[in-house]
């Protein structure tokens, strides 16, 4: 990424845009383009590019550029070309100076124009009380209806942030699965009634021999309920889910239809629509024993429509939501989960004491390619 500071692009520019500043480096702090045609420079604020203000104020060791609005880029630049003056450097300077404006010194308005400085919102905008001759009509505000809907011409040639792709199979994954992929599989779980498995897996797991107010914890700050899969029937010592047949028909399902080694599974049971599931990362993000195993998350919701979402893991903290209904899955590889942390949303309806279970499984998945 080449370094190209505010003060050598004014050279050529003569004003800058709050647009004219690479958004990949401002928000994600690395831009990837081999070519890019907008401003790199670290050392612009943050803050006060973004919001148009930063709580350091003049303590602020970054930049704080006194950006042109895009309305009035035109007059202004034809305003500082027909500057009388014989300064060639423009001059920015930080917050440890005394001052922030971009220095042109002696600028002369144009004749019968009354000119207006407005300093409040964008630094250098100018309002405009004009007595236009007659052969000017019409051009005023001109400039303002010539908005670009574009913003490059260049082709992207990085890769996507995410692939959102869907299977309809019933038996076997026919789709080419890739790093950066949320996969949605509406029809594996087609061939019973809608709310059938719901049903099975709350009478099978309330007559497994745990009673409920032991079996189920609160978890993930009290947001949900989760089986606590340490515990054991009690004169034996085998697992609540050896009397739960139906948890361990769906595992063997996904286990198939994904060709994948599971390594451990969990049962979410969220009682109403208030409950819901903060913002996170699967383990294999954050421990190295974890990825080496990990590699694959399935989800598999029973019950009530929820909204299945993932926030982007960068300033902007993007977010896209996935209703996921009864008897769908939906599945993301490592990559999506190193980029992305994801939840269930809260709903607030009418209906909120109808439940959902979601059945999750990782593991590994053998034929997992690399998006280029």
């Amino acid at each position: 990424m080449k370094i190209i500071t505010v003060e050598k692009e004014l050279e050529t520019r003569l004003v800058v845009l709050r647009g004219d500043i690479c958004r990949n480096l401002m928000l994600n702090k690395i831009c990837e383009k081999d070519v890019c045609k907008y401003i790199h420079d670290p050392s612009i604020c943050f803050h006060h590019w973004k919001f148009n203000k930063c709580k350091y104020d003049n303590a602020c060791k970054k930049k704080h550029i006194n950006y042109t609005n895009k309305y009035d880029k035109n007059k202004v630049k034809k305003m500082l070309i027909n500057e009388k003056t014989n300064a060639s450097n423009d001059v920015i300077t930080t917050c440890t100076d005394t001052t922030v404006d971009v220095a042109r010194p002696n600028t002369e308005v144009p004749k019968d124009t009354k000119n207006v400085l407005n300093d409040e919102r964008m630094g250098q905008s100018y309002e405009w009380n004009n007595k236009v001759n007659e052969g000017d009509s019409g051009n005023i505000g001109r400039d303002r209806k010539r908005v670009k809907n574009t913003e490059s011409f260049e082709p992207m040639n990085r890769p996507v942030d995410v692939r959102i792709i869907m299977d309809v199979g019933k038996d076997k994954l026919s789709t080419q699965l890739t790093d950066r992929d949320i996969l949605l599989v509406p029809n594996l779980f087609a061939d019973y009634q809608p709310g059938e498995l719901y049903n099975k897996l709350l009478n099978e797991i309330n007559e497994c021999g745990i009673p409920e107010t032991e079996l189920f914890k609160l978890w993930h700050g009290d947001s949900h309920l989760i089986a606590d899969d340490k515990l054991r029937i009690k004169g034996s010592n085998n697992s609540w889910k050896e009397k739960v047949p139906t948890f361990n028909m769906i595992i063997e399902r996904i286990s198939t239809f994904f060709d994948m080694d599971v390594k451990a599974t969990r049962y979410n049971y969220y009682k109403n629509q208030s409950q819901w599931k903060p913002f996170h990362k699967d383990a294999a993000a954050i421990k190295p024993d974890k990825a080496a195993k990990q590699n694959f998350t399935v989800g598999v919701s029973f019950g009530m429509t929820r909204q299945a979402a993932f926030e982007r893991d960068t300033r902007d903290r993007t977010v896209i939501s996935i209703p996921i209904a009864d008897g769908h899955i939906y599945a993301f590889c490592n990559q999506t989960n190193n980029l992305w942390r994801h939840g269930i949303l809260q709903e607030r309806k009418e209906d909120i004491e109808k439940g959902r279970i979601s059945i999750i499984a990782w593991g590994w998945c053998k034929d997992i390619s690399q998006l280029n």
